[in-house]
């Protein structure tokens, strides 16, 4: 540019006025340069700060929304564990408890060996009280339900009538009593159960038979107003 202004003004045929007009173009050119290149630049650092805005706030979205999948993990839909995850992490809990144990040298010590026999001995013998229990049964006075009597260790009919006082003396001393484990008392109506009667040779009320679990008669009395007298009768 400075060659041209030189060329300008030594020239033959350059005039005021052309060296004027070419300063001014010159300068003018210089004003739109400097004026476009800060535009530019405004623009690069505007494009740059949007990018890193962009960025930030898409972190900050992910960080948010990996909090809140974690807190909703950890917390269920209503801010407890639900009873299936509870169990899952129980049985994970119990078989990582296993795994470890089983892992260590690879075998079972004596000790731990020694501790789960006796563990299993205590659980077989609770189970064998519980059986023991269960199978114990109790004592009762009921009702000939005319097909079958009741199982038990003593099954004692009582031959009972309405119409005779001494055995409704009876009835109401056994129906006040707490009969004994093992015994079932079955009261048989007199005047219904003529076959009975006829199979165990019953000839008068008041009348007391054993009998085993197929039924048949092992003994029979006359007469009994207590369970005491019952249980007599029955052992003696």
């Amino acid at each position: 540019m400075a060659e041209m202004e030189k060329k300008c003004c030594e020239g033959e045929s350059c005039t005021s006025s052309k060296c004027t007009m070419t300063h001014v173009v010159m300068i003018g050119l210089v004003i739109v340069a400097i004026i476009g290149a800060y535009f530019l630049g405004r623009e690069s650092d505007d494009g740059m700060k949007e990018r890193a805005e962009n960025r930030e706030t898409h972190q900050g979205a992910s960080e948010s929304s990996e909090k809140m999948q974690t807190e909703t993990m950890m917390s269920g839909e209503q801010g407890e564990w639900t009873d299936e995850e509870m169990a899952m992490m129980d049985t994970e809990h119990m078989e990582g408890s296993e795994d470890a144990m089983m892992a260590g040298t690879g075998e079972w010590t004596e000790e731990e060996m020694a501790e789960m026999a006796m563990h299993d001995g205590d659980d077989m013998m609770m189970s064998e009280t519980t059986d023991a229990m269960m199978s114990e049964t109790v004592g009762e006075y009921v009702v000939y339900n005319g097909t079958s009597f009741p199982k038990n260790d003593h099954v004692v009919l009582f031959f009972h009538a309405t119409w005779c006082p001494s055995c409704k003396s009876a009835d109401t001393n056994l129906s006040a009593s707490e009969i004994p484990a093992g015994y079932s008392i079955v009261k048989v109506d007199y005047d219904t159960y003529g076959d009975l009667k006829q199979k165990y040779g019953i000839v008068s009320q008041h009348t007391f038979v054993v009998v085993d679990v197929n039924g048949e008669m092992i003994k029979k009395w006359v007469g009994a107003s207590t369970i005491d007298d019952v249980v007599d009768g029955v052992q003696g």
